[in-house]
């Protein structure tokens, strides 16, 4: 699998942020990424050593809308990743290496 189409962007909402304290930073990856491909694509990418990798899947939700509409939820897949060292620097992840 191509490391460009793998981690495909970073999650931003407030609980990434408040994991990102931690050296926890969470991706969309793709759907048929496997946790060895995730952490092998963010080595090469970010030029990190990565701790371990979790997984969260959010399958298709739908649900009635208003006047007869259906809506649909899309279907995701997130990873969560931790890193060996913690980033010292107040710049983001993908600008700066260390």
């Amino acid at each position: 699998m191509n490391i460009y189409s793998v981690i495909l962007w970073p999650v931003e909402s407030h609980k990434s942020r408040m994991l990102e304290t931690g050296n926890v930073y969470t991706f969309l990856v793709a759907k048929d990424a496997t946790k060895t491909d995730i952490k092998r694509a963010f080595h090469e990418l970010y030029d990190r050593e990565v701790s371990s990798v979790q997984i969260a899947k959010n399958h298709l939700k739908t649900r009635n809308g208003k006047k007869g509409t259906v809506r649909r939820r899309a279907t995701l897949k997130k990873a969560y990743v931790s890193l060996d060292k913690p980033i010292t620097q107040l710049a983001k992840l993908h600008l700066s290496k260390d």
